[in-house]
């Protein structure tokens, strides 16, 4: 009798959670458990990450964790020394460590528990002999055991403010601009040693990496139901088979979303598959779709979404229409088309975990807030994820408000860590959101080799040190308030980047931009703040045709410090001068660079130079250059081995 009564309710909880099209659906549950037992779980096992005993940075401290329900607030008895949003300023250096008591708050669904942890937090070092002791513990080179991309972010700056320059025992393995030769396919793993040289304005200290370097099968391109790694077909009919399959999927199976509508699709998936046999959810190709109010959750590992089309709705919640929330998920070849309702602040997808790739999907038509693919840090850990060959198309202007963002990376809060993030092969045009086209709010992120067009906005390194922008096309077509990269904070490289026709006279938007900050190169401060740029790299540009070619420290009160200009070539639009000064920068070094303006060397703001410093060759008859697929390209300086990327070259199959 009991068997017969579960065969009958089973049936009827699932079209119940099938029916709650506005609400998250949740796996049927295990075994009777109330939200106070649940949630004691939860704090029993939640951990900062970090040794309490020795707190000298600002630290982690996250609002939620990996449970879509839990919420969590902090509180700290000495906000002077640890704020709630993990801000730590140190004791002087001639007093003693400090005590604080941090008190989570822990919510869930009605149930809260406290947790209290005891934090010391170090005094500043007394000597720069200590600072670089400090900076020898907490340099990273790379935090994973073995490299398996075509370049190495080697960091140009420590947390603590140090500079950092390497050297390389085999440049032919790893070269002093971080790029690596892999070994071939079946070939041994490479050996190279990279030494750090650490310094202050006095001393330096070394410290060895050894780095190994390996070969790493690419993900396979196109996914469909001939896929090597599917162990059994489940054929999708409608939401509640989708709804049953997810429930008891295994690692190999492929649920085969038949070529229809499907209406309301509010679901989770928390089984996991494996690397070899992932879990696949896969349409037909332009002619699957997800309609009405939905949304799919993954919530789980080695899972991958492909061929969906997402249209004529709008996503469940704030999290979007696909939330990957897990390790090695992949969203491939998706359409996402218009899926949103006037009124809905929502992302369309979001990323938590690890190692998740976002490839070949086309995002076209965005008019709401929400940034649209954001890129969530929970915590201070590492991400790998890879954003490639995307197409992002016709993101409305949101009128000067901010959260219009194309992709989000990062939040202010975990800013000041590192998220190893590869953005790269991308299209975008007429994403006129916010100024902030890309916002990257992390440490040690790649963004490269994208084509930009008739954007309103800038690649934007708002928080975090050591990323680079390298390889990419950026063409304005002289539109009022394109862009092209603007950097706040430390340890940046602009680098071959080919920039033209951008039209501004704001003191925050040009070709490429400097900014000023609000507190002292190298100090610390809140940290959704405005942190001051110091040791830039800007080398092998090409800006053409722009109006403000390079601006240097607008807006802010601290200017940038020890910014270098390599080998860049610059030709200003007839009639404007090639760089603008609104303050006077501090300690800028120019290399060999070549600027072309009828105008003037420089001016605008409060500073004007009209002659060249050391290391500038500058003359106002504009060269001659013939473009090669529209690009200026000088055949010397500046920029080469571009390519601008076409609409039909990146995206979903279908609109090619």
């Amino acid at each position: 009798m009991k068997k017969l009564l579960l065969l009958f309710l089973i049936p009827l909880m699932l079209i119940a959670l099938v029916a709650c099209t506005n609400e998250e659906v949740l796996p049927l549950p295990i075994e009777d458990q109330t939200s106070f037992e649940e949630l004691k779980i939860l704090v029993d096992e939640f951990d900062l990450g970090i040794d309490l005993d020795n707190v000298r940075t600002n630290i982690s401290l996250p609002r939620r964790t990996t449970h879509p329900l839990l919420e969590i607030s902090w509180r700290s008895d000495k906000v002077d020394f640890i704020n709630s949003d993990g801000h730590v300023t140190r004791p002087n250096h001639d007093q003693a460590p400090e005590v604080v008591r941090l008190t989570g708050q822990f919510v869930l669904s009605g149930s809260r528990i406290d947790k209290i942890f005891d934090i010391t937090i170090l005094p500043e070092p007394s000597s720069e002999e200590l600072l670089l002791e400090e900076d020898i513990k907490d340099l990273e080179l790379f935090p994973l055991d073995k490299v398996t991309t075509d370049y190495l972010i080697l960091p140009r700056v420590t947390y603590n403010g140090s500079y950092v320059e390497w050297t390389t025992s085999d440049a032919s393995i790893i070269d002093l601009e971080g790029n690596v030769t892999l070994p071939e396919k079946g070939q041994p793993d490479k050996d190279v040693v990279l030494t750090a040289q650490i310094s202050t304005s006095n001393l330096s200290v070394f410290k060895d990496f050894n780095v190994k370097v390996s070969y790493e099968e690419p993900s396979i391109e196109t996914i469909n139901e001939d896929d090597p790694r599917i162990l059994r077909k489940i054929v999708i009919n409608n939401k509640l088979e989708l709804l049953q399959a997810m429930l008891n999927a295994k690692p190999g199976d492929a649920l085969l979303l038949e070529p229809k509508a499907f209406l309301d699709v509010n679901v989770k998936l928390m089984n996991s598959g494996t690397k070899d046999n992932p879990i696949f959810i896969i349409g037909t190709p332009g002619q699957t779709s997800i309609e009405g109010q939905s949304m799919i959750h993954i919530q789980a590992n080695h899972v991958v979404v492909a061929n969906l089309t997402f249209e004529n709705g709008s996503p469940t919640n704030d999290r979007g229409a696909v939330w990957l929330q897990g390790d090695h998920l992949r969203l491939t070849n998706n359409l996402f088309y218009k899926f949103e309702r006037v009124g809905e602040d929502y992302k369309w997808v979001s990323l938590t975990g690890k190692h998740h790739e976002v490839d070949r999907n086309t995002f076209d038509g965005k008019s709401t807030g929400g940034s649209l693919l954001t890129i969530w840090r929970d915590d201070r850990s590492p991400q790998f994820h890879k954003i490639y060959q995307n197409a992002f198309t016709n993101y409305a202007n949101g009128g000067g408000q901010n959260g219009y963002e194309t992709i989000r990376l990062g939040t202010s809060i975990h800013s000041q860590s590192d998220s190893y993030i590869l953005i790269e092969d991308n299209y975008f045009a007429d994403v006129n959101g916010e100024i902030e086209i890309i916002s990257v709010k992390s440490g040690r992120n790649m963004i490269r080799n994208n084509t930009f067009l008739r954007n309103l906005g800038h690649i934007t390194l708002r928080h975090g040190k050591n990323s680079i922008v390298e390889g990419n096309v950026m063409v304005g077509e002289f539109i009022q308030d394109t862009g092209g990269v603007r950097a706040y904070d430390a340890g940046h490289i602009i680098r071959n980047n080919y920039i033209d026709g951008i039209n501004t006279t704001s003191n925050t938007r040009a070709g490429i931009v400097i900014h000023s900050g609000v507190n002292l190169p190298g100090d610390e401060t809140v940290l959704n703040a405005q942190w001051t740029p110091y040791n830039v790299l800007i080398e092998n540009n090409t800006i053409y045709n722009s109006r403000q070619s390079i601006l240097f420290d607008g807006k802010y009160s601290q200017t940038s410090l020890d910014v270098t200009l390599k080998n860049n070539f610059i030709v200003a639009r007839s009639g404007f001068a090639v760089i603008r000064y609104d303050k006077p920068h501090n300690n800028t070094t120019f290399i060999n660079e070549h600027y072309y303006s009828d105008t003037a060397y420089a001016g605008g703001g409060a500073f004007n130079v009209t002659t060249p410093p050391t290391g500038v060759t500058y003359q106002n008859e504009i060269p001659l250059i013939t473009p090669v697929d529209g690009l200026y390209l000088h055949e010397s300086f500046g920029a080469s081995g571009v390519k601008r990327i076409k609409v039909n070259e990146v995206g979903v199959s279908w609109l090619k």
